[in-house]
């Protein structure tokens, strides 16, 4: 694999948008609630780890209330209650926060619910792309017509982007900047076995341009507001970074596809939620001998929202997707097998070339290195 074929994503944001953007129809998801820490109150929802995988991880997204007077929590807490989490999750988000009558606090419910859905997770690694090609570190600068063209959303009539679409990936660069992850692990110290909790912020958004500065119209305490209109620009700082800058990452193919598939009906992308997965799995677990990749079916199935009854339409779409993944060259082989605790699992042999994950060497040596063997 040579370096201008791929990008490097840090080994923690390929845990995050393979755990930490878990939807809420997973049965992990706890009811949101209001939580007050000294003076900052803030929207929160956490997921439960599941005993059997050692590879979940506990973790809370926390959207965060600016400025709340005290009189007003209660009001805020009252609009929450009146959302039905179990419609939610089976009916839809929208539906299960109808009833919340507040559009802002309903519309900061909807997006911590909806937190790093396929279309963010896309954006993000477009961000990780273009930082790499820029060479400037952690911070990237980007055009945003060429974000819009790279998602797959198409110009009007009138030569410009749909002001609706616009307004959509405007606020998911919000949601992205605003919304708090904190993740907890078991961690062994001189004292012993600790609970470890890590803070993070997946983007910090350092400014952004507009154009029409020209027209004496123009509106500089609207465009000072991010989401009054997507910038022409903007300049970001990529707030998770460590692991590339100590040579250890995950290394994706540049060819990867960042179209955004538009949901019709039940529609999903479930051949990119696989390669989410995988690229989690392997920033954990590296490969056996350099290419293969075990897992247990049942949290193949979870990760890639596959959480019906219907065995045999879950069977089918992972087929379908992984099959996908072949075609796309991400995957040399899949299939089905039972692992050392007689449970049914899946063998992937994944090709190193596309995805795989990245170690420099120790001091002395030149080259970089792949790291082959999950024992390493």
């Amino acid at each position: 694999m040579s370096d201008p074929d791929v990008f490097p994503v840090d080994t923690q944001i390929a845990e995050i948008m393979s755990r930490v953007s878990q939807p809420i129809k997973n049965r992990d998801a706890q009811v949101p609630r209001v939580e007050r820490e000294g003076t900052q109150l803030y929207l929160e929802i956490s997921y439960n780890t599941d005993p059997g995988e050692e590879s979940e991880v506990n973790f809370s997204r926390a959207y965060v209330f600016e400025d709340v007077h005290p009189d007003k929590e209660a009001y805020i807490r009252e609009q929450l209650a009146s959302m039905d989490f179990d419609k939610a999750r089976t009916e839809g988000i929208i539906v299960g926060i109808e009833k919340i009558q507040d559009k802002a606090i309903q519309g900061m419910v909807y997006e911590l619910l909806n937190f790093l859905e396929d279309r963010q997770k896309k954006i993000l690694l477009y961000l990780y792309r273009e930082a790499a090609a820029q060479s400037d570190g952690p911070m990237v600068t980007i055009d945003t017509n060429d974000l819009m063209t790279a998602l797959n959303y198409s110009k009007s009539n009138n030569g410009y982007f749909a002001s609706s679409d616009r307004q959509r990936l405007s606020q998911d660069l919000a949601t992205l900047e605003n919304v708090k992850i904190t993740i907890g692990k078991p961690l062994q110290t001189k004292k012993g076995v600790v609970a470890n909790f890590t803070r993070l912020s997946l983007i910090s958004i350092r400014g952004f341009q507009r154009t029409g500065v020209e027209d004496p119209d123009f509106d500089w305490r609207k465009a000072i507001r991010l989401t009054s209109d997507l910038p022409s620009e903007l300049t970001i700082r990529l707030e998770i970074w460590n692991s590339i800058e100590e040579g250890r990452y995950i290394a994706l193919s540049k060819e990867l596809d960042i179209a955004h598939v538009k949901k019709q009906g039940r529609h999903e992308d479930y051949s990119f939620k696989l390669l989410m997965y995988l690229a989690g799995q392997i920033s954990r677990k590296g490969l056996v001998d350099g290419k293969y990749l075990s897992l247990i079916k049942h949290y193949v199935f979870k990760n890639m929202g596959l959480l019906g009854k219907n065995d045999s339409r879950n069977n089918s779409t992972f087929r379908l997707a992984a099959q996908k993944l072949v075609d796309q060259g991400y995957l040399h082989t899949f299939s089905e097998c039972t692992n050392q605790k007689s449970m049914p699992a899946i063998n992937f042999e994944i090709n190193k070339e596309k995805i795989c994950l990245v170690q420099k060497p120790q001091r002395g040596r030149r080259k970089q290195v792949i790291l082959e063997d999950a024992s390493a």
